[in-house]
């Protein structure tokens, strides 16, 4: 049985109404994001619980972030967990679909997204864990499309997929004016290939000419968290 909440360091995070529950991408990815500057508007694509615009907020105390949400329960417990926080002037939740956001919605320093995994497949047995898991309803290259248009001169795009969808991402995102900046490659243990991948992406014009690679044990040879995890993840834990 999966737990209705979770109490982190400076929040508490419920999921009684969303379909995708507090998980190790979401914290990982919350922890890892680097902003561009310590002053800054962000965007939280599929929020789901709110988790990471409240690791984010957490982090960077002049971060101004909007969660958007297009599952209606999902994005009302969202903002009650946000309201419930220290940070409930910073974060503000919008229940609506990111890809038909208009033209007139506000331009970000960083759009940061846990986004759905699946290109095909079986279909998940609920409708709102579909929406969450299969990128039926949000295509890997409309999201790029979309937050390129939504990214300011200077902005960064970071996101966490499966290892496997590098080079997909890599021509969606040409296609799009962006180029990929930093990949950052996670590995569940040291015997292990990596499962997935965090990526920043950058507009073609500030693309520096050479890319980053890193790389992320989460486990060592016999089972245990690495210091680098455990580094990673210390200001949004309880001790």
């Amino acid at each position: 049985m999966r737990k209705n909440s979770f109490t982190f360091r400076h929040f508490s995070v419920k999921q009684e109404y969303n379909a995708m529950k507090v998980g190790m991408d979401g914290v990982l990815l919350g922890a890892w994001v680097k902003a561009p500057c310590e002053v800054c508007d962000i965007l939280d694509v599929g929020t789901g619980t709110g988790l990471i615009a409240l690791c984010l907020t957490q982090r960077y105390a002049g971060a101004h972030i909007t969660a958007v949400e297009i599952d209606r329960s999902a994005a009302e417990e969202a903002a009650e967990n946000v309201a419930l926080s220290p940070f409930k002037d910073r974060i503000h939740v919008v229940c609506a679909d990111f890809l038909e956001l208009p033209a007139s919605f506000p331009k970000f320093d960083l759009i940061v997204s846990n986004p759905p995994y699946f290109s095909c497949g079986i279909s998940a047995p609920e409708r709102n864990r579909a929406i969450a898991r299969h990128d039926e309803s949000m295509p890997l290259g409309l999201f790029l499309k979309q937050s390129r248009k939504l990214l300011k001169l200077h902005g960064r795009i970071n996101l966490i997929l499966p290892a496997d969808r590098l080079e997909e991402m890599r021509q969606y995102a040409v296609l799009n004016g962006l180029g990929l900046e930093k990949v950052c490659w996670v590995y569940t243990s040291a015997s292990d290939i990596p499962k997935r991948m965090f990526c920043v992406l950058a507009p073609l014009v500030e693309l520096p000419p050479i890319q980053v690679e890193e790389t992320l044990f989460l486990t060592d040879e016999t089972g245990r968290r690495t210091k680098e995890y455990h580094d990673l993840v210390k200001e949004l834990y309880i001790k």
